[in-house]
């Protein structure tokens, strides 16, 4: 199944462990998606493992992604549980870096330097 044009919106804590049967590391993260193609948008929680929670995790608030996903039901005490996994990504557009007022001082005041206007060929204070 697949799902276009979803902006990324939450981030909920990484969970790790090992698995009992084979013994090998794992790790799952929920990530709350919008949908931006409709018009009354809805809220898909997808969860992600391994490599590609970790992918997903790197990724900024607002990033806008189409997604392949893979929907299982299990049965436990006779109750039924689906989950949403997200199987791979494709980030179709990234938000603007917004800088912090600090980030936005520095830059303001920081100078921009052309090393070929500052160079003198002929007298070079070079020691080469």
């Amino acid at each position: 199944m697949e799902l276009k044009n979803v902006k990324l919106k939450i981030k909920l804590e990484p969970q790790s462990g090992t698995g009992q049967q084979s013994g090998k590391e794992w790790s799952k993260q929920t990530f709350v998606f919008e949908e931006t193609d409709t018009k009354y948008p809805k809220m898909i929680a997808l969860t992600a493992w391994n490599v590609t929670a970790q992918e997903i995790e790197r990724l900024p608030i607002d990033a806008e992604l189409n997604c392949d996903i893979r929907v299982e039901s299990r049965e436990y005490q006779g109750k039924w549980y689906t989950d949403a996994i997200l199987s791979t990504f494709k980030v179709v557009n990234m938000p603007a870096k917004t800088y912090s007022p600090i980030e936005q001082e520095y830059m303001a005041a920081s100078k921009t330097v052309d090393p070929q206007a500052s160079y003198d060929k002929e007298g070079g204070d070079l020691p080469f």
